[in-house]
């Protein structure tokens, strides 16, 4: 796995984060087309942004094999695309029910 640490500006454990410009991470959207190429990961409990491997959630309650999207507001979400959305983008896949493998997709503009 990959995970690197960044300086955090606003995002919560087990968010989907981007980058700003002063290299810190921010909440992703889907709903912002501005941050479309700038989507790292997951930001793990630990502080560190998982970009690529596996990270675990108690909380998470996913079907295994069930892909996994950047919804609004950092969330990650079940369904390819939201309400609104400028864009949809597979972050990755449920390995178990508290399990995500992460693998950032491309981005797909709607």
């Amino acid at each position: 796995s990959l995970n690197v640490v960044f300086t955090n500006n606003s995002a919560g454990a087990y968010k989907i984060v981007a980058l700003n410009a002063n290299a810190e991470t921010i909440v992703a959207s889907s709903l912002d087309i501005g941050i479309i190429d700038k989507i790292l990961g997951v930001l793990a409990n630990t502080g560190q942004t998982v970009t690529f491997g596996s990270i675990t959630n108690p909380s998470w309650t996913w079907t295994p094999e069930q892909s996994l999207y950047l919804g609004s507001s950092g969330d990650i979400v079940t369904t390819s695309t939201i309400d609104g959305a400028a864009f949809s983008l597979k972050i990755g896949y449920a390995i178990s029910a508290t399990k995500a493998f992460i693998k950032i997709g491309t981005p797909v503009v709607l």
